[in-house]
Protein backbone atom coordinates (compact mmCIF):
# COMPACT_ATOMS: atom_id res chain seq x y z
CA UNK A 1 0.00 0.00 0.00
CA UNK A 2 1.59 3.48 -0.95
CA UNK A 3 3.32 5.63 1.68
CA UNK A 4 2.26 9.20 1.69
CA UNK A 5 -0.27 8.77 -0.93
CA UNK A 6 2.46 7.78 -3.86
CA UNK A 7 3.90 4.49 -5.50
CA UNK A 8 6.45 4.11 -8.05
CA UNK A 9 6.50 0.75 -10.14
CA UNK A 10 8.45 -0.46 -13.23
CA UNK A 11 6.91 -0.72 -16.44
CA UNK A 12 7.41 -4.55 -17.84
CA UNK A 13 7.15 -4.67 -21.29
CA UNK A 14 5.95 -7.22 -23.25
CA UNK A 15 7.78 -10.36 -23.99
CA UNK A 16 9.31 -9.74 -27.71
CA UNK A 17 7.94 -6.19 -27.81
CA UNK A 18 10.28 -3.95 -29.80
CA UNK A 19 11.39 -0.90 -27.93
CA UNK A 20 13.07 2.54 -28.61
CA UNK A 21 16.83 2.84 -28.63
CA UNK A 22 18.23 4.24 -25.01
CA UNK A 23 18.07 7.81 -25.69
CA UNK A 24 18.28 11.08 -23.53
CA UNK A 25 16.15 14.65 -24.97
CA UNK A 26 13.38 13.05 -26.56
CA UNK A 27 9.86 14.40 -26.09
CA UNK A 28 6.63 12.62 -25.44
CA UNK A 29 2.76 13.05 -24.72
CA UNK A 30 -0.37 11.87 -25.25
CA UNK A 31 -2.05 11.66 -28.75
CA UNK A 32 -5.28 13.07 -29.48
CA UNK A 33 -5.99 13.41 -25.22
CA UNK A 34 -6.09 9.61 -25.56
CA UNK A 35 -4.78 8.79 -22.18
CA UNK A 36 -4.25 4.90 -23.33
CA UNK A 37 -1.75 5.79 -26.10
CA UNK A 38 1.17 7.54 -25.85
CA UNK A 39 3.87 9.21 -28.58
CA UNK A 40 7.54 9.29 -28.76
CA UNK A 41 9.91 11.31 -31.20
CA UNK A 42 13.46 11.70 -31.11
CA UNK A 43 16.76 12.03 -28.78
CA UNK A 44 20.29 11.78 -28.87
CA UNK A 45 22.53 9.60 -27.83
CA UNK A 46 26.57 9.69 -28.48
CA UNK A 47 26.18 12.67 -31.00
CA UNK A 48 23.66 10.95 -33.05
CA UNK A 49 20.16 12.37 -33.02
CA UNK A 50 16.71 10.18 -33.50
CA UNK A 51 13.93 11.43 -35.98
CA UNK A 52 11.50 7.50 -35.15
CA UNK A 53 8.24 7.87 -34.08
CA UNK A 54 7.03 5.54 -31.35
CA UNK A 55 3.48 4.62 -29.88
CA UNK A 56 3.22 3.25 -26.55
CA UNK A 57 -0.51 1.60 -25.86
CA UNK A 58 -0.34 2.09 -21.86
CA UNK A 59 -3.33 -0.54 -21.38
CA UNK A 60 -0.83 -3.24 -22.71
CA UNK A 61 2.23 -1.62 -22.46
CA UNK A 62 3.13 -2.52 -26.11
CA UNK A 63 5.92 -0.50 -28.22
CA UNK A 64 5.25 0.03 -31.74
CA UNK A 65 7.24 2.07 -34.37
CA UNK A 66 4.63 4.99 -36.81
CA UNK A 67 6.36 2.86 -39.95
CA UNK A 68 5.79 5.11 -42.70
CA UNK A 69 4.10 8.14 -42.61
CA UNK A 70 3.43 11.67 -45.09
CA UNK A 71 4.34 14.89 -45.27
CA UNK A 72 7.61 16.30 -44.30
CA UNK A 73 8.52 14.57 -41.31
CA UNK A 74 10.63 16.72 -38.94
CA UNK A 75 14.77 15.85 -39.01
CA UNK A 76 16.43 14.01 -36.39
CA UNK A 77 16.28 15.87 -33.27
CA UNK A 78 16.37 16.59 -29.68
CA UNK A 79 15.79 19.31 -26.62
CA UNK A 80 11.75 19.87 -28.54
CA UNK A 81 8.65 19.61 -26.84
CA UNK A 82 5.31 17.60 -27.79
CA UNK A 83 2.35 18.51 -26.78
CA UNK A 84 -1.29 16.86 -27.75
CA UNK A 85 -3.68 18.50 -30.19
CA UNK A 86 -7.22 17.18 -30.64
CA UNK A 87 -5.75 14.71 -33.65
CA UNK A 88 -2.61 14.19 -32.23
CA UNK A 89 0.46 16.30 -31.07
CA UNK A 90 2.11 19.40 -31.92
CA UNK A 91 6.07 19.26 -31.71
CA UNK A 92 7.95 22.65 -31.29
CA UNK A 93 11.74 23.51 -31.60
CA UNK A 94 14.86 20.86 -30.48
CA UNK A 95 18.23 20.85 -32.43
CA UNK A 96 18.64 19.37 -35.74
CA UNK A 97 22.49 17.86 -35.96
CA UNK A 98 23.21 20.18 -38.67
CA UNK A 99 21.08 23.58 -38.86
CA UNK A 100 21.79 23.60 -35.08
CA UNK A 101 18.66 24.99 -32.76
CA UNK A 102 14.54 25.63 -34.85
CA UNK A 103 11.45 27.07 -33.87
CA UNK A 104 9.69 25.15 -36.28
CA UNK A 105 6.47 23.98 -35.60
CA UNK A 106 5.00 20.15 -36.98
CA UNK A 107 2.01 18.93 -36.53
CA UNK A 108 1.15 14.76 -36.64
CA UNK A 109 -2.17 13.37 -37.21
CA UNK A 110 -2.56 10.25 -35.93
CA UNK A 111 -5.26 8.79 -38.01
CA UNK A 112 -3.66 9.62 -41.38
CA UNK A 113 0.07 9.44 -40.22
CA UNK A 114 0.43 12.39 -41.77
CA UNK A 115 3.21 15.28 -40.60
CA UNK A 116 2.74 19.04 -41.93
CA UNK A 117 4.44 22.67 -41.15
CA UNK A 118 1.31 25.25 -40.57
CA UNK A 119 1.58 28.33 -42.19
CA UNK A 120 2.22 30.61 -39.06
CA UNK A 121 1.73 34.46 -38.54
CA UNK A 122 3.04 36.93 -35.76
CA UNK A 123 5.83 37.36 -33.70
CA UNK A 124 7.52 34.06 -33.59
CA UNK A 125 10.34 32.76 -30.48
CA UNK A 126 13.50 32.35 -31.76
CA UNK A 127 15.10 29.18 -32.29
CA UNK A 128 15.78 27.27 -29.21
CA UNK A 129 16.20 23.84 -27.20
CA UNK A 130 15.60 22.60 -23.88
CA UNK A 131 13.13 25.34 -23.75
CA UNK A 132 9.74 25.49 -21.28
CA UNK A 133 6.08 24.51 -22.58
CA UNK A 134 3.12 24.48 -21.96
CA UNK A 135 -0.44 24.14 -22.90
CA UNK A 136 -2.75 26.14 -21.51
CA UNK A 137 -6.25 25.26 -23.95
CA UNK A 138 -5.66 26.06 -27.13
CA UNK A 139 -2.65 27.93 -26.55
CA UNK A 140 0.70 27.18 -26.42
CA UNK A 141 3.12 28.81 -23.75
CA UNK A 142 7.44 28.71 -24.74
CA UNK A 143 9.42 30.43 -22.48
CA UNK A 144 13.38 30.37 -21.95
CA UNK A 145 15.54 27.73 -23.28
CA UNK A 146 19.50 27.72 -25.54
CA UNK A 147 20.87 29.86 -26.71
CA UNK A 148 17.52 32.21 -26.05
CA UNK A 149 18.37 34.81 -23.84
CA UNK A 150 15.37 37.05 -24.00
CA UNK A 151 13.47 37.73 -21.26
CA UNK A 152 10.24 36.85 -23.27
CA UNK A 153 6.96 34.84 -22.89
CA UNK A 154 5.54 33.80 -26.05
CA UNK A 155 2.30 32.05 -27.00
CA UNK A 156 0.69 30.24 -30.25
CA UNK A 157 -2.84 29.99 -30.63
CA UNK A 158 -3.14 26.35 -32.33
CA UNK A 159 -6.31 27.28 -33.73
CA UNK A 160 -5.15 29.95 -35.95
CA UNK A 161 -1.56 29.90 -35.44
CA UNK A 162 -0.59 33.05 -34.94
CA UNK A 163 2.50 33.44 -32.37
CA UNK A 164 2.16 36.46 -29.98
CA UNK A 165 4.80 38.05 -27.83
CA UNK A 166 2.80 38.17 -24.86
CA UNK A 167 3.02 41.30 -22.87
CA UNK A 168 2.83 40.39 -19.33
CA UNK A 169 3.25 42.65 -15.71
CA UNK A 170 4.98 43.00 -13.99
CA UNK A 171 8.06 41.02 -15.03
CA UNK A 172 9.23 38.33 -16.87
CA UNK A 173 11.49 35.38 -14.81
CA UNK A 174 15.23 36.45 -15.85
CA UNK A 175 16.47 33.74 -19.34
CA UNK A 176 17.31 30.04 -18.73
CA UNK A 177 17.60 27.19 -19.94
CA UNK A 178 16.49 23.45 -18.27
CA UNK A 179 13.82 24.98 -16.12
CA UNK A 180 10.20 23.17 -16.37
CA UNK A 181 7.09 24.59 -16.74
CA UNK A 182 3.14 23.12 -16.76
CA UNK A 183 -0.22 24.24 -16.67
CA UNK A 184 -3.14 23.68 -13.94
CA UNK A 185 -6.00 22.77 -15.39
CA UNK A 186 -7.73 23.01 -11.39
CA UNK A 187 -5.91 26.59 -10.37
CA UNK A 188 -5.86 27.74 -13.85
CA UNK A 189 -2.13 29.23 -13.86
CA UNK A 190 1.13 27.93 -15.10
CA UNK A 191 3.71 26.97 -12.84
CA UNK A 192 7.68 28.11 -14.03
CA UNK A 193 10.04 26.74 -11.65
CA UNK A 194 13.88 26.06 -11.44
CA UNK A 195 16.18 26.02 -14.12
CA UNK A 196 20.13 27.36 -15.05
CA UNK A 197 20.49 30.61 -15.64
CA UNK A 198 21.88 32.53 -18.39
CA UNK A 199 23.34 35.30 -16.56
CA UNK A 200 25.49 33.40 -13.87
CA UNK A 201 25.31 30.09 -14.78
CA UNK A 202 23.51 29.30 -11.41
CA UNK A 203 20.58 26.57 -10.86
CA UNK A 204 17.27 28.03 -9.67
CA UNK A 205 15.11 27.12 -7.25
CA UNK A 206 12.85 29.95 -7.60
CA UNK A 207 8.84 29.83 -8.20
CA UNK A 208 6.89 32.02 -10.77
CA UNK A 209 3.00 31.54 -11.58
CA UNK A 210 1.39 32.94 -14.46
CA UNK A 211 -1.77 33.89 -14.82
CA UNK A 212 -2.89 33.64 -18.41
CA UNK A 213 -6.63 35.66 -18.09
CA UNK A 214 -4.29 38.54 -16.65
CA UNK A 215 -0.73 38.01 -18.49
CA UNK A 216 0.05 38.15 -14.86
CA UNK A 217 3.64 37.15 -13.17
CA UNK A 218 3.62 36.31 -9.72
CA UNK A 219 6.99 34.91 -7.73
CA UNK A 220 5.54 32.11 -5.67
CA UNK A 221 6.60 31.92 -1.61
CA UNK A 222 8.25 28.74 -2.21
CA UNK A 223 7.18 27.82 1.73
CA UNK A 224 7.48 24.00 2.99
CA UNK A 225 10.03 21.60 1.43
CA UNK A 226 11.33 24.07 -0.86
CA UNK A 227 13.01 22.20 -3.70
CA UNK A 228 16.81 22.81 -3.59
CA UNK A 229 18.03 24.74 -7.01
CA UNK A 230 18.51 22.02 -10.22
CA UNK A 231 17.85 22.21 -13.52
CA UNK A 232 16.92 18.99 -16.23
CA UNK A 233 13.76 18.41 -13.66
CA UNK A 234 10.30 17.88 -14.75
CA UNK A 235 7.22 19.89 -13.48
CA UNK A 236 3.50 18.03 -13.97
CA UNK A 237 0.69 18.81 -13.22
CA UNK A 238 -1.48 16.03 -11.37
CA UNK A 239 -5.06 17.22 -10.26
CA UNK A 240 -4.24 19.89 -7.48
CA UNK A 241 -1.00 18.93 -7.50
CA UNK A 242 2.04 20.75 -9.17
CA UNK A 243 4.59 17.89 -9.38
CA UNK A 244 8.42 18.61 -9.78
CA UNK A 245 11.14 15.26 -9.75
CA UNK A 246 14.48 14.66 -10.09
CA UNK A 247 17.33 17.19 -10.99
CA UNK A 248 20.77 18.30 -11.10
CA UNK A 249 22.21 20.96 -9.00
CA UNK A 250 25.20 22.63 -8.05
CA UNK A 251 28.56 20.81 -7.70
CA UNK A 252 26.84 17.61 -9.91
CA UNK A 253 24.54 16.93 -6.90
CA UNK A 254 21.60 14.37 -7.86
CA UNK A 255 18.43 14.82 -6.16
CA UNK A 256 16.49 11.70 -5.69
CA UNK A 257 13.27 13.10 -3.43
CA UNK A 258 9.60 13.68 -5.30
CA UNK A 259 8.20 17.18 -4.24
CA UNK A 260 4.95 18.41 -4.93
CA UNK A 261 3.46 21.63 -4.73
CA UNK A 262 -0.21 22.17 -3.55
CA UNK A 263 -2.27 24.67 -5.53
CA UNK A 264 -4.60 25.85 -2.83
CA UNK A 265 -2.07 26.41 -0.58
CA UNK A 266 0.36 26.51 -2.33
CA UNK A 267 2.90 24.89 -0.33
CA UNK A 268 5.90 22.74 -0.82
CA UNK A 269 5.31 18.82 0.46
CA UNK A 270 8.77 16.33 0.37
CA UNK A 271 6.98 12.88 -0.24
CA UNK A 272 8.43 9.46 -0.15
CA UNK A 273 6.79 6.49 -1.91
CA UNK A 274 6.62 2.69 -2.00
CA UNK A 275 7.44 0.23 -5.00
CA UNK A 276 10.49 -0.01 -7.62
CA UNK A 277 11.92 3.26 -8.38
CA UNK A 278 14.05 4.10 -11.80
CA UNK A 279 17.47 3.47 -10.56
CA UNK A 280 19.51 6.97 -10.42
CA UNK A 281 19.47 9.34 -13.45
CA UNK A 282 20.05 12.83 -13.53
CA UNK A 283 16.89 14.70 -14.42
CA UNK A 284 13.36 14.84 -15.92
CA UNK A 285 10.80 12.99 -10.81
CA UNK A 286 11.47 7.94 -2.48
CA UNK A 287 10.53 4.92 -1.32
CA UNK A 288 10.49 3.07 1.66
CA UNK A 289 13.22 0.28 0.94
CA UNK A 290 15.06 1.86 -1.52
CA UNK A 291 16.05 5.36 -2.84
CA UNK A 292 13.98 6.94 -5.26
CA UNK A 293 15.96 7.72 -8.66
CA UNK A 294 17.15 11.00 -10.20
CA UNK A 295 17.56 11.41 -14.22
CA UNK A 296 18.36 13.95 -16.44
CA UNK A 297 16.69 14.62 -19.95
CA UNK A 298 14.37 11.86 -19.71
CA UNK A 299 11.02 12.20 -21.36
CA UNK A 300 7.74 12.95 -18.92
CA UNK A 301 4.07 12.80 -19.55
CA UNK A 302 0.59 12.69 -17.33
CA UNK A 303 -1.30 9.55 -18.49
CA UNK A 304 -5.04 10.15 -16.82
CA UNK A 305 -5.30 12.53 -13.99
CA UNK A 306 -3.26 10.29 -11.20
CA UNK A 307 -0.90 8.62 -13.14
CA UNK A 308 2.67 10.21 -14.33
CA UNK A 309 4.82 8.09 -17.27
CA UNK A 310 8.69 9.11 -17.35
CA UNK A 311 10.77 7.08 -20.05
CA UNK A 312 14.69 6.79 -20.70
CA UNK A 313 17.39 9.76 -19.92
CA UNK A 314 20.92 9.34 -18.67
CA UNK A 315 21.78 7.70 -15.33
CA UNK A 316 24.40 9.27 -12.89
CA UNK A 317 27.03 7.72 -15.30
CA UNK A 318 25.81 9.49 -17.81
CA UNK A 319 24.29 6.16 -19.75
CA UNK A 320 20.96 6.36 -21.80
CA UNK A 321 18.16 4.38 -20.99
CA UNK A 322 15.19 3.08 -22.42
CA UNK A 323 13.54 1.70 -19.08
CA UNK A 324 10.03 3.51 -18.19
CA UNK A 325 8.54 3.83 -14.95
CA UNK A 326 5.19 5.08 -13.97
CA UNK A 327 4.09 7.38 -10.75
CA UNK A 328 0.63 6.87 -8.96
CA UNK A 329 -0.54 9.32 -6.95
CA UNK A 330 -4.34 8.54 -6.40
CA UNK A 331 -3.78 8.48 -2.24
CA UNK A 332 -3.10 12.00 -2.52
CA UNK A 333 -6.87 12.52 -3.64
Amino acid sequence: EPLYGMSWKKVAIKAGCAVPEPRHSSAMCVVGGANATVALFGGTIDGKAFDDLWFLNTATWEWRTAGTTNGEKPLPRWGHSMHPTPNGFLLFGGKEVEKGPTNYVFLFDAATQTWSRPTLSGTAPSARLYHSAALCGNVLYVLGGEPAQDPELYALNIGNFTWELVSVTPYCPEPRKKAAMCYNAVSGLLYYFGGVQHSSHEFSDDLHIFDPKTNTWTEGKNSGAVPPPRGGHTCVALGQWVIVYGGIGGRNILYTELHHLDVDSPSWFKRKGMGTVPPDRWAMFATSNTSLPNRQLHSSTPIGPKQLLIFGGQNDKQQPQNDMFVLDVSGLY
